[in-house]
């Protein structure tokens, strides 16, 4: 199987959103792939090669943790995850709602960040989840209806301190 540049891309983003750090994310994703590159093992598929991406990507973001913990203090914005080939067409309202959710995304547990960001943004599925970090298809279900669950009263308080209604009382 062939590795291209949308493997890379999603490599990158899987990194960029463990450390937070463009650059580290950047080392993270090339060595997942020079891996990927040398290693003896066949890929059936292309979800069978990212499951294995992301593995190995998750292992080098946790040793390189281990080596400094200066990587992740650096808030990530929606706009890291989106390569330079695509562009937002949106209104500048639905901008800014994205920004908001993802800003709180970033406020996530760690493992519930994990999960939520392979499961939602890169459509990966509990089963391939669960198999990347280790744990029980249910163990992958609960941490995304926390995630969700977080993000539903985040997303419900932020509407309530911006609504017109309010706006017009004060």
């Amino acid at each position: 199987m062939v590795i291209d540049q949308d493997d890379l891309a999603h490599a990158y983003r899987f990194a960029l959103s463990l450390c937070r750090n463009s650059w580290l994310a950047d080392d993270l994703a090339q060595e997942a792939i020079l891996r990927a590159v040398s290693t003896k093992q066949q890929f059936t598929n292309r979800t069978e090669l990212r499951k294995w991406l992301f593995r190995v990507t998750l292992n080098l973001w946790i040793d390189s943790t281990r080596k400094s913990s200066a990587y992740t203090n650096r808030p990530l914005a929606l706009r890291d995850l989106v390569d330079g080939s695509q562009r937002f067409d949106h209104k500048a309202e639905v901008a800014e709602e994205l920004t908001a959710l993802f800003a709180e995304m970033q406020r996530l547990p760690l493992k519930q960040r994990q999960v939520l960001h392979l499961r939602v943004i890169e459509g990966m599925s509990v089963k391939d989840v669960a198999e990347i970090f280790d744990m029980t298809d249910g163990a992958v279900k609960t941490n995304l209806s926390l995630a969700r669950k977080k993000l539903r009263e985040s997303t419900a308080i932020a509407h309530l301190q911006h609504s017109p209604r309010r706006q017009e009382n004060e």
